[in-house]
């Protein structure tokens, strides 16, 4: 398994993103995962400027850039059920993110983006139908990018649709498409009974993993499955990104440090 960091955890300054790439190949970090819309005002018309300097410092600092998360943060109108001309604005907008993140060099997209999923008074078979036949349409333009469109399950105080792991990787298995994968956020399995049965279900389209506490604290603070996620994710053979997640805390430098430690000490060296 590989770390990365996202850059929620660091400065928001963003004349310290050279900083940021610094400190994580200082600290023997394999990657670096972006929500865009902290560099960008608006990450769907960054610059080809903008484009061939982010390329530059990654390469500089010996990093490999996983991908995009935190998709539609900036854009709370966007939603898939809420009419068809939002839903097909969402599916345009989420294919220009992957234009971008492929001329960035990335690999992957996180959709989380809990208001865009809400339903109302829609019929949840419906939506379920539908979502199928977006993410199609999205993963089925991620290959023509060689990028790969991950859904993440969220809980259900956070969200209406996709509010657990199993649920999202029942859809994830609907769609059937090899550009459309399941993420797995640690805090989607914290006080779940069935953690290694749930990893073990959906081994098979599991391509990415965020690690951080409820609230997008440090991890280890709050919460205590770890081992058992990790034990998992070791017996089916995960071998891809681990991305410590989490909110930028007061002493920045340090509680990064004591992250990547804890997930090399609780993910990797406890193999």
């Amino acid at each position: 398994m590989k770390i990365s960091v996202s850059n929620i955890a660091w400065h928001r300054e963003k004349n310290r993103f050279e900083e940021f790439l610094e400190f994580l190949n200082k600290n023997n970090c394999d990657g670096i995962e972006i929500a865009p819309s902290i560099i960008w005002d608006e990450p769907i018309k960054i610059s080809i400027s903008e484009i061939q300097n982010f390329n530059k410092l990654i390469e500089k600092y010996n990093l490999d850039f996983v991908g995009f998360h935190s998709l539609l943060f900036t854009n709370p109108s966007l939603e898939f059920f809420k009419d068809q001309e939002t839903r097909i604005k969402t599916i345009n907008y989420i294919k220009d993110l992957i234009n971008k993140c492929a001329d960035l060099n990335g690999k992957k997209l996180v959709y989380g983006s809990p208001n865009s999923r809400k339903i109302g008074s829609k019929n949840y078979s419906d939506c379920v139908k539908q979502i199928i036949e977006d993410f199609n349409n999205i993963a089925e333009y991620a290959k023509k990018k060689n990028q790969i469109f991950c859904v993440e399950p969220l809980d259900k105080n956070t969200t209406e649709f996709i509010s657990s792991f199993e649920e999202g990787g029942d859809i994830v298995r609907k769609v059937n498409h090899n550009f459309c994968k399941l993420h797995l956020d640690t805090k989607v399995l914290f006080g779940d009974n069935n953690i290694k049965k749930l990893i073990r279900k959906f081994s098979d389209i599991i391509e990415h993993v965020h690690v951080g506490d409820q609230d997008l604290c440090e991890p280890g603070k709050i919460n205590y499955e770890y081992p058992e996620i990790s034990s998992a994710l070791n017996e089916i053979n995960y071998s891809k990104y681990l991305t410590l997640e989490m909110r930028m805390q007061n002493d920045v430098e340090n509680s990064i440090l004591r992250s990547i430690n804890f997930i090399k000490e609780n993910f990797i060296e406890n193999v």
